[in-house]
């Protein structure tokens, strides 16, 4: 599918689409969500659909240069490609466990300035268009290793006089190369399958209908799709498989009731065309295609309502059909949602499931497999300090060490003595890394493969509470009411100050935002901030008032929406996130809670909420509206010990863990698939020097993988993003 970004409309690719007409549906595996500086990418959990952050990426790229945001993903789901404005190719290899790695070479030289590329089905060739002399853009063919993946440009270029960017898509079958140009039709170039030299054919360009803004192939060659803003309507062409020429099929173009932008196609049933809208609105339309005239009849309920005031501008299919990827405008300017809509394959309709912040997300490219990506949990590690709880002698903590087994249960490895009261935990997410703070040092440890932890580095920082950031680029450590703020060496992990953040109140809590540039503070004087990741000079994008008692701040675990527990009012306060800032829910509304709300955390995949009641010594579940934000309480109270101060899901998502400082205790629950919670007991916190336990902190690690051709492979960590590094 593509689609024209002169109007801030961007290429998206679903491999699957480009494999051939005897190519088999997989599961989806991982996603690549590019921009112009930087890709996000993602595990798909195959079940549900839903997107997760996986392990930081770094991709070398020249300096002043950026991304034309059109990710590539070759059908044989092993190389990754994005060009560069500057006339540069990043190429990189696609591991078995999705980490991406750059295949010798890279970035390749390739023409001048770079707009979109393409891959035929045979993953021998490539096609790259040139703007750097626009009004003439010229189409690159390149030579593929299908080895490598490396890339050598060929000699045969083709241009054409343009009126807008150009959008490319490749004929399913690898017969012909389409280019759109938004105001002139349709140029179609018969491919040499040998040599992949480009031949013009003969009635170019073809009409499509006027502003003709997304392009898409349906399976098998036999229609192109496309959509037309200002007339708002959609037009199917049929494809002479032996010349290629086009010609409007019978009853197109069909009407829509939106001004359509962009377009998708279902590529298991290939029978429902999804049609993103725009000029006020990012709803998505659905009609089923005939699929032997082509003909389109809109759906029972369509349009169906996505969250965005303005316009759907990608949309992408998973290759079972089950799921829709949609980027939409969030209400603010020019900041981005990535949503996904479960696809009901009976009727078309369409349901949200999931809502991401990701301001600088402008196309998503999803790789398949045969076996989906799995997530499964490893260690458990507990602040053991009775110091820090109950004014004990701080030379007594400890962190405490767990192994995770695959149902949730706890089994002790020992311990490790900390400098002095371990108050609190923070997790690299490189999940090799683990960060304690005490009365008076920050405590690095490297996680071993047994999960013992092994003490590399300690500096002598007095700090409350501890962040590390979902790069792992910054430290954030809290002390009263400033937070200072830390850069991070990749290879020492010795940390550097790089700048203050300053409040009214005393700092309560801290929170990353996940894939978006600000984090989140909670100060005593009942106010929750946005700060500017990374930020030198202390900036903040703004701030909002809580309730009184404000005792915790957590993300849901898309990055989407923050929540505020607040102890004396037995309330969570709910606020968006868009990015760029953020605003309340529910009409600044609280929800309510149990007694004294203490300690809050919500799941991997954004669709649920977890809080601890230190006063009812209980635990509440929510399901979270993936549009709103608003909270729906699911499920019974559960008993927790008591004095419950942390919570913690863990890495597949299927177990939560709330650690109770009063009684010395690790409260297990198990996660049903609808949010709900089931108690698995608890477990005493193994200690060898306190006399009386009392974990003030827990966090855990794991592991996701994809037992493909490269089998054990494994990235231990939680979120991160791949930067450009110049």
């Amino acid at each position: 599918m593509s689609c024209n970004r002169s109007l801030f409309c961007v290429c998206v690719l679903l491999t699957s689409l480009c494999l051939g007409s005897n190519a088999v549906a997989k599961v989806a595996r991982y996603g690549y969500a590019a921009s112009s500086l930087s890709v996000m990418p993602y595990a798909v959990d195959s079940k549900t659909g839903r997107l997760r952050f996986t392990a930081e990426q770094d991709l070398i790229a020249p300096p002043s240069c950026s991304g034309d945001n059109n990710a590539t993903i070759a059908p044989s789901q092993q190389f990754f490609y994005l060009p560069m404005t500057c006339g540069q190719m990043i190429a990189a290899s696609i591991g078995a466990n999705g980490v991406l790695t750059p295949i010798a070479g890279s970035p390749f030289t390739i023409g001048t300035s770079l707009y979109n590329f393409v891959v035929t089905p045979s993953g021998s060739f490539g096609y790259a268009a040139d703007t750097s002399a626009y009004p003439t853009v010229s189409i690159i063919p390149v030579g593929i290793n299908t080895t490598s993946g490396a890339l050598t440009q060929l000699s045969g270029s083709v241009s054409y006089s343009a009126t807008q960017l150009p959008v490319m898509i490749m004929d399913t079958l690898g017969k012909f190369l389409y280019v759109l140009d938004t105001n002139n039709g349709i140029y179609v170039y018969k491919i040499n399958t040998a040599t992949g030299a480009l031949a013009l054919v003969t009635g170019s360009p073809f009409a499509a209908g006027g502003q003709t803004l997304s392009l898409v192939a349906y399976p098998g060659g036999k229609f192109l799709v496309a959509t037309n803003y200002n007339n708002q309507n959609i037009a199917v062409l049929t494809v002479n498989r032996t010349t290629g020429t086009l010609a409007f099929a019978s009853g197109s173009p069909f009407s829509t009731s939106v001004f359509p932008y962009s377009l998708a196609i279902d590529p298991a049933g290939a029978h429902f065309v999804f049609v993103g809208s725009a000029n006020g609105s990012a709803n998505v339309s659905v009609f089923r295609m005939n699929a032997t005239t082509g003909v389109l009849t809109e759906v029972s309920g369509s349009p169906f309502t996505t969250y965005g005031s303005w316009a759907s501008d990608f949309l992408a299919v998973d290759p079972t059909g089950h799921y829709l990827y949609a980027r939409t405008e969030g209400g603010s300017g020019s900041n981005w949602l990535l949503q996904m809509l479960s696809i009901n394959t009976t009727t078309g309709a369409l349901t949200p499931k999931q809502t991401i912040s990701n301001p600088w997300a402008a196309s998503l490219a999803i790789t398949t497999g045969t076996t989906p990506v799995t997530f499964a949990p490893t260690f458990l590690y507990a602040a053991n300090s009775p110091f820090a709880a109950q004014t004990q002698n701080s030379s007594q903590d400890e962190i405490a060490e767990y192994s995770v087994s695959s149902t949730g249960g706890l089994t002790s490895l020992g311990s490790v003595s900390d400098t002095l009261a371990p108050q609190q935990l923070a997790l690299a997410p490189d999940g090799i890394n683990l960060r304690s703070i005490d009365g008076g040092y920050v405590n690095d440890y490297a996680i071993q493969t047994g999960g013992s932890l092994n003490l590399v580095t300690n500096r002598n920082e007095f700090a409350s509470l501890i962040l590390e950031d979902p790069n792992a680029a910054y430290l954030y450590l809290a002390n009263g009411s400033s937070v200072n703020n830390f850069t991070i060496d990749q290879a020492t992990q010795e940390i550097g100050y790089f700048g203050t953040y300053t409040f009214a109140g005393n700092v309560i809590a801290m929170a990353t935002s996940f894939g978006t540039y600000g984090d989140f503070v909670l100060t005593a004087d009942n106010t929750l901030w946005q700060i500017y990741r990374g930020s030198n000079t202390g900036a903040t994008t703004g701030s909002f008032p809580v309730g009184n008692g404000p005792s915790a701040v957590a993300m849901d675990g898309a990055g989407r929406f923050a929540y505020v527990a607040n102890s004396a009012d037995n309330t969570l306060s709910g606020f968006a996130n868009y990015g760029g800032g953020f605003t309340q829910i529910n009409g600044g509304t609280p929800f309510g809670a149990g007694t004294t709300p203490s300690a809050i955390v919500g799941d991997p995949f954004g669709g649920f909420l977890y809080v601890a009641n230190s006063g009812s010594h209980d635990l509440w579940a929510y399901s979270i509206d993936p549009v709103t934000g608003n909270l729906t309480h699911i499920g019974t109270p559960l008993e927790v010990g008591n004095g419950p101060v942390a919570l913690n899901v863990d890495y597949s998502g299927k177990f939560l863990y709330c650690a109770n400082s009063l009684d010395g205790t690790i409260s297990v629950f198990t996660i049903g698939s609808k949010g709900t919670l089931k108690s698995y007991g608890k477990v005493i916190v193994n200690a060898t020097t306190p006399t009386t336990p009392a974990p003030t902190s827990i966090v855990s690690t794991g592991t996701y993988h994809y037992p493909g051709k490269v089998r054990g492979q494994e990235v231990r960590g939680q979120i991160a993003e791949v930067r450009w590094q110049k």
